[in-house]
């Protein structure tokens, strides 16, 4: 993991802090209260996280074509808890968009 370095890493923390929990956190709350716009905003928050799961995929596949070996906490904490999380989010956005069209 030395070779991969952490150049990513704050650029992606404050998006994540800026952008993506209070829009999530707002859907979240809209959601609550039944509002229009949090069936509109939804959907897209939940692609991204499905597109996040998909990246992660991707990057290891990669990672692992050239030589980079991952031990089982790396594996669990960095790969599968956001594949999982990619899951529920796919499977959430087809539920939710089943129901509103």
């Amino acid at each position: 993991m030395e070779i991969i370095d952490t150049y990513t890493t704050e650029p992606t923390f404050a998006i994540d802090l800026a952008i993506i929990l209070p829009s999530a956190l707002f859907c979240g709350i809209t959601l609550l209260k039944k509002k229009a716009v949090a069936y509109q905003l939804a959907p897209v928050l939940l692609i991204l996280l499905t597109g996040a799961g998909i990246c992660v995929i991707l990057q290891t596949i990669v990672q692992s074509a050239l030589g980079f070996v991952l031990d089982a906490g790396q594996l669990f904490g960095l790969v599968i808890s956001f594949v999982i999380l990619g899951t529920i989010a796919l499977l959430l956005n087809i539920k939710l968009l089943r129901r509103t069209v």
